[in-house]
């Protein structure tokens, strides 16, 4: 019924000529948390936010291999908005609602940006 085989090949560790694309990318989206990480001495505890803000970005940026374009802009033909990036790490102001704080206390609270949410939102 079924013709259709999968063909189990194997490749030699720790040579950069057998890593397939995937793996190419992998290695760029963990080279860039790490220098999220050595640039602002942010704790191993937000790794998982580096890895995910670091595909974000990535994501968002053009590639040789596409004549310079973005993928969102081949797939789709809308180069993507990209005035919402932050920098990763830096101080942010989340604003206070007036029911949580007293008279003369500030109306913003600074935190430290440590990626993006699915709904549009700063995490």
């Amino acid at each position: 019924m079924f013709d259709h085989k999968i063909d189990h090949e194997v490749t030699t560790p720790f040579t950069p000529p057998h890593i397939g694309i995937t793996e190419i990318r992998n290695k760029s989206i963990l080279d860039m948390a790490r220098w999220m990480l050595k640039q602002r001495s942010m704790p191993d505890s937000h790794s998982g936010e580096k890895i995910s803000t670091a595909a974000y970005v990535m994501n968002r940026c053009s590639t040789k291999r596409l004549n310079n374009k973005v993928r969102q802009e081949v797939w789709s033909g809308k180069k993507p908005y990209v005035n919402h990036v932050r920098v990763f790490g830096s101080i942010c102001y989340k604003h206070v609602l007036d029911a949580r704080m007293e008279k003369l206390d500030g109306k913003s609270e600074a935190i430290i940006f440590v990626g993006y949410h699915n709904s549009r939102a700063y995490r």
